[in-house]
């Protein structure tokens, strides 16, 4: 069992203490899909069947996962002699489970890095929160679970996963928004909010960066899209937050801006864009509104 670890953002692969390999077969891909979304719980042989191989397979799609499994067994212990008990995927309660160390998972360490992220942004720790978001991305290779078909148990588990993966990219924006770096995020945020342009979230970070480079116009372009986007999909208005944010923008709502501590030498410009800053009216900050 130690040695063992598997990857399943992007294209499922196996390492193990002779190398690394991508799972051979697409059943045994789907098998060991559905197990690893399962997180250690033991998935009943017959939900198995049916998430692999459908509601109909009956006694044949039950002779097919044994073999899938026998397969995927030779695959995790390589190693492991001829007709002894496997360690990793294990038969229990009618059913089968992985039994990894923490961390074997990528998956897992993924979430464990997200969740030392929110921690770091409870604390301020805009830095730490940047590093960890960081090397959670650098897990990822592709879509959860690339290359293997599923139902229920494996749907879920990514749609987790991707939600996971968005709140990481949102965090990681606010933080080096907190930390005075938005020229460096303009560009970004513009291809997330393409990508994504339902995400109100997204949308407002994308518009305080446009802000805080001294586009104004931009700033407030991209908030109607945004709105339009809403309106023609959802068919709902902006968040009371996006609505005040857009208010904010065009008086110039001092909160808007960095606090001279977080600009550092080029507090004078207002930004870090290399465009002079507008001049600021008096305005109150709202309470209920959410500034990055």
């Amino acid at each position: 069992m130690t040695g063992v670890s598997l990857a399943v953002l992007g294209r499922i692969s196996i390492t193990t203490p002779v190398g690394e390999a991508l799972v051979r077969g697409g059943r045994e891909r789907a098998v060991l899909a559905a197990l690893v979304a399962a997180r250690g719980e033991v998935v009943p042989a017959d939900r198995l069947v049916t998430e692999v191989w459908g509601d109909d397979a009956g006694s044949r799609g039950h002779a097919a996962l044994l073999v899938a499994v026998s397969h995927l067994r030779s695959q995790l212990e390589p190693t492991r002699p001829p007709r002894t008990t496997s360690q990793v995927l294990v038969r229990a309660c009618a059913g089968y489970s992985l039994r990894l160390p923490d961390g074997s998972v990528d998956a897992e360490v993924f979430s464990a890095h997200v969740a030392e992220a929110y921690a770091a942004s409870r604390a301020g720790d805009d830095a730490a929160v940047v590093d960890r978001c960081d090397e959670a991305a650098a897990l990822w290779s592709g879509p959860p679970f690339a290359g293997a078909s599923g139902r229920d148990l494996v749907d879920l588990e990514s749609t987790r996963l991707e939600g996971l993966r968005m709140t990481a990219l949102e965090l990681r924006a606010q933080s080096l928004l907190h930390l005075g770096r938005h020229s460096l995020l303009v560009g970004e945020l513009e291809a997330l909010v393409a990508a994504h342009p339902m995400r109100e979230r997204l949308l407002e970070l994308h518009a305080v960066a446009l802000y805080r480079c001294g586009r104004q116009a931009e700033a407030l372009a991209a908030l109607r899209r945004g709105r339009s986007v809403l309106a023609d999909e959802l068919g709902v208005d902006p968040s009371p937050q996006l609505q005040q944010l857009e208010l904010d923008i065009l008086v110039h709502a001092p909160h808007l801006l960095l606090p001279p501590a977080a600009t550092g030498p080029r507090s004078a410009s207002g930004n870090r864009c290399g465009r002079k800053a507008r001049p600021t009216r008096t305005a109150t900050r709202p309470a209920h509104v959410r500034v990055a």
